[in-house]
């Protein structure tokens, strides 16, 4: 029971902490400004797809095409199926469970962390939550339309799969090496 409380408060902590680290909008400048689903991010790339307290904080996503292909780019989730201890599930935790998976051979959340839209460099791959957000608005978001349909999420589901969007039909758990597409967002 005390491991569990421990582990409810460093949860706590760290989404805490990452919508109190989060841009206030307006890229840093103006911290009124206020954002609604469907418009362009602070980042000045992204498009807004999730937004909290009245669209002064939220989260966006790479425009399409983000990575200069064809359509958003394929990778495995890891390279091997060992356990990434730590991620979670939530909105507000894809930041912390990228910045966990760089750490050792994560090619998805590589790929999104190496992204510098807008000339920001807080870009990371969606928790599971996070990515049925994104999925959930994908009409306003445009270009998730990756030919195989399958979108990774930065949250493991198992010791060897993760989450993954599959089109319309849910959320699913795939081996770590499968090969999908990936979109990076970003919080504000």
């Amino acid at each position: 029971m005390k491991k569990n409380k421990t582990l409810i408060i460093i949860l706590v902590l760290a989404v805490s902490l990452y919508f109190t680290s989060c841009d206030a909008g307006g890229n840093g400048d103006d911290e009124s400004t206020t954002y609604a689903v469907g418009d362009t991010g602070p980042s000045g790339v992204g498009k807004v797809f999730y937004i909290t307290d009245g669209g002064l904080h939220g989260i966006e996503a790479a425009p399409s095409l983000w990575n200069g292909g064809s359509e958003d780019p394929y990778t495995q989730w890891k390279t091997d199926a060992s356990s990434t201890s730590g991620t979670s599930t939530a909105i507000g935790t894809g930041s912390a469970n990228t910045a966990l998976m760089v750490t050792v051979s994560h090619p998805a959340a590589d790929l999104c962390r190496a992204y510098n839209g807008g000339d920001k460099n807080d870009w990371f791959l969606p928790s599971k939550d996070e990515l049925y957000q994104l999925y959930s608005q994908k009409d306003i978001v445009g270009g998730l339309t990756a030919v195989k349909g399958s979108y990774w999420s930065s949250s493991e589901s198992d010791i060897k799969s993760a989450w993954f969007q599959y089109s319309n039909s849910g959320q699913l758990g795939a081996n770590k090496d499968e090969v999908l597409a990936v979109r990076a967002v970003r919080a504000f």
